[in-house]
């Protein structure tokens, strides 16, 4: 068989030679063409190629836009991994990203420049409009590049919530994520002419289904700017009138649409698919949307980033009407997806929990850097075919029901789902637990209604901490609330009593 060559490159240069005019991108900074989007990424890698080395791992310290799909592209153009890097991080959470990957350089604009360098950062700073603008691109240095690469050489670096503190980079390979953008687009009929509404950061792996099957399809990408989630007419107005009719986006923000009562100002009526992920959708705020869009296909998708994306799919029947949860479905092609025990035996049974595994095609990598990170959670097990293979133990909880389908029912461990991401408690604490005059810290989360509660003890004033959480977290894990008590209650184990915590939050 021989070897698989391609590239996420080749997806933008195949839609640009059959329409080179076309929009490929049109972000809050500015529009290309698939033309103009080859041209600048291919000027970027020439540039890179120039000054560091194939297989370097590169933030990209930006927020979505053209400019800044042009630095991923280039940056493989340059035979690299690219590494999205929200400029909303805090300070010491960014310089703890960097620090892990010990990258040659760094890849910004004017106002990420500014923030590198009142974080401390000290190494090499690369403008990406001096990039884009460097000159014209060298084909054959591209061409030893592109050489000197292989398929399964890593695409990307996604940065989730870690346990210690540090933030853990799971390291996605190229065949993983074009493996599944060719399923994707044909599972769910993404055509050339769709055009893609982008809702999540580009540090969130839910924009990946955006960007590659928009590339790969010749669809145009659509970026919605952040601050048009805080204001739902302006929201709806935006999808109405950029004509979009694929949302691939994150359960809270449709929900927030929803529950706004958005649909009686406006429709977008020429939405024509809604796929979710990132946590469980309620029904409710569901059947709000199949009422004002009755005639659009609704698909639940399922997974974590170490599998690249989404390994199961449900697609929603015209005539479903269940106030339930929603099934998690259908296998990916090329994978496997069980439930098992704590040691390993897969589970059939009806309604008993197990943990979600999953193996086969679209693996990633594991965690930069952290071995023992990557050996915690990526084992060899039994399949259910007598045969052991390379498995992902996501500590998502499932179990079957009547009707035969797999249903999601939480985390089994202190990790949460919030406003989509994925979020260790113990980070949050470890960094509660850095505020002056704080002693012990716990935090406990009301999936439910998405609140987020931190009790601590000590003297420390509220303002105080959250204060320093404003300096170390983004905002999706700062808590709700912060409760401070004399002290702690424990079980008869001496652990933190997390049920009388839950008692004392309300919920």
């Amino acid at each position: 068989m021989a070897e698989d060559t391609r590239r996420v490159t080749d997806y933008i240069e195949e839609t640009c030679r059959r329409d080179p005019k076309k929009n490929a991108v049109e972000g809050p900074d500015y529009t290309l063409t698939f033309e103009e989007l080859v041209r600048d990424a291919k000027a970027i890698g020439t540039a890179l190629s120039k000054e560091v080395g194939a297989h370097s791992f590169i933030p990209v310290f930006m927020e979505k836009g053209a400019l800044t799909l042009s630095c991923f592209y280039g940056i493989v153009y340059a035979g690299g991994t690219y590494v999205p890097v929200s400029q909303e991080q805090p300070a010491e959470r960014l310089m703890k990203i960097i620090n892990v990957l010990n990258p040659p350089a760094v890849i910004t604009d004017d106002d990420g420049m500014e923030k590198l360098e009142k974080a401390g950062f000290q190494g090499k700073i690369f403008n990406a409009k001096d990039l884009r603008d460097s000159g014209d691109a060298d084909e054959a240095l591209l061409s030893e590049r592109k050489a000197s690469a292989a398929i399964d050489d890593p695409l990307y670096v996604m940065f989730t919530s870690g346990t210690t503190g540090t933030p853990k980079g799971v390291v996605v390979p190229m065949n993983s994520v074009m493996k599944f953008i060719d399923d994707f687009v044909d599972i769910f009929g993404i055509r050339e002419d769709d055009r893609i509404g982008n809702q999540a950061p580009l540090d969130f792996d839910i924009s990946v289904k955006d960007l590659y099957s928009s590339a790969k399809t010749g669809a145009t990408l659509v970026m919605i700017h952040k601050d048009y989630f805080s204001v739902p007419p302006k929201l709806m107005d935006f999808l109405c009138d950029n004509d979009i009719t694929i949302l691939i986006w994150a359960v809270p923000a449709l929900s927030i649409l929803s529950g706004m009562d958005i649909f009686s100002y406006r429709i977008p009526e020429k939405v024509r698919k809604v796929l979710f992920s990132g946590q469980a959708m309620p029904v409710k705020q569901l059947n709000i949307w199949r009422k004002a869009l009755p005639e659009t296909e609704y698909v639940n998708l399922y997974g974590p980033t170490e599998i690249t994306c989404n390994c199961t799919y449900y697609e929603m029947p015209k005539d479903f009407s269940t106030e339930s949860k929603l099934p998690l479905g259908k296998v990916f092609p090329g994978r496997k997806v069980f439930i098992a025990d704590k040691d390993g035996n897969i589970i059939h049974e009806k309604d008993v929990e197990g943990e979600i595994c999953v193996s086969g095609e679209c693996m990633t990598k594991g965690y930069f850097g952290s071995d023992e990170e990557t050996n915690k959670a990526f084992l060899m097990m039994d399949t259910g075919d007598g045969t052991k293979e390379f498995t992902y133990r996501t500590g998502d909880l499932a179990s079957y029901k009547e009707d035969g389908e797999l249903y999601f029912a939480g985390r089994k461990d202190f990790q949460i789902k919030r406003m989509g991401h994925r979020i260790e408690l113990e980070e949050i604490e470890n960094a509660i637990s850095k505020a002056p005059d704080v002693s012990q810290t716990a935090c406990v989360f009301n999936k439910e209604n998405g609140m987020l509660v931190c009790f601590y003890t000590g003297t420390a004033d509220k303002k105080e901490v959250r204060k320093v959480l404003n300096e170390k977290l983004p905002a999706y894990m700062i808590p709700n609330r912060f409760i401070m008590l004399d002290s702690m209650p424990l079980n008869h184990n001496g652990k933190i009593d997390r049920k009388v915590l839950n008692e004392k939050a309300g919920f």
